[in-house]
């Protein structure tokens, strides 16, 4: 079988490797297909097939070592490798603000003072011709002893808040002293005669000064 030359179109036979009447070389590859691959074709094709092989055997040595893992945590072999050791979270505690104690005379008394004889009724009114001033006072007795002799003080005021007059220790004239005494643990009502008043007054205020224990 002949082939054409592709400059003169002079036949020549398919094994010729040039034209017999222009000389031009013809290469076998132009005809014939060639059935085998180049050297670095081949080449690339090892090396893909090399790592693909370590791939494959990379995956398999990481499923082998899981499946051993997970083994071992099942049959209850504790791991040789170290588990890390937790960093401690420093905790913060606040430091509550120091208080500072008050001195002896700023300190609060939880049970403030209540004397031991004190005046829980009091009302008064004038007697006589409207120029005596008779009290009618109620003296509760806090301790466990009897209270008596009590000193008292008086004082009186106009219908428009002047001062118009004293009685009791502050008095110039008549008692300042109830002689009597109240009970332990108890009150008494005593009717005390203050004397004079002024006849101005229409508002009076009682207090006790004093006592003393009686035996």
């Amino acid at each position: 079988m002949s082939t054409q030359c592709p400059r003169c179109a002079a036949p020549f036979p398919k094994d010729s490797v040039s034209c017999t009447r222009c000389g031009l070389q013809l290469q076998p590859s132009s005809f014939a297909k060639k059935s085998t691959i180049s050297t670095p074709t081949a080449l690339v094709i090892a090396l893909v097939s090399m790592c693909g092989m370590c791939g494959v055997i990379g995956m398999i040595g990481a499923a082998v070592d899981s499946i051993k893992n997970g083994n071992a945590g099942n049959t209850g072999v504790a791991s040789t490798k170290p588990s890390p050791t937790p960093t401690p979270t420093p905790s913060f505690t606040p430091t509550p603000k120091p208080v500072p104690s008050p001195s002896s005379s700023e300190t609060p008394d939880p049970y403030p003072y209540i004397p031991e004889l004190m005046v829980t009724k009091s009302a008064w009114r004038k007697g006589g011709f409207e120029n005596v001033a008779l009290w009618y006072v109620t003296i509760k007795n806090r301790t466990d002893k009897k209270l008596g002799d009590i000193k008292f003080r008086t004082a009186y005021f106009s219908e428009t808040g002047n001062d118009v007059g004293k009685g009791g220790v502050d008095g110039w004239i008549g008692k300042d002293t109830i002689e009597k005494y109240v009970p332990p643990k108890s009150s008494r009502t005593f009717e005390v005669n203050d004397g004079f008043v002024n006849d101005e007054a229409v508002r009076g205020k009682f207090e006790i000064v004093s006592w003393r224990v009686i035996p």
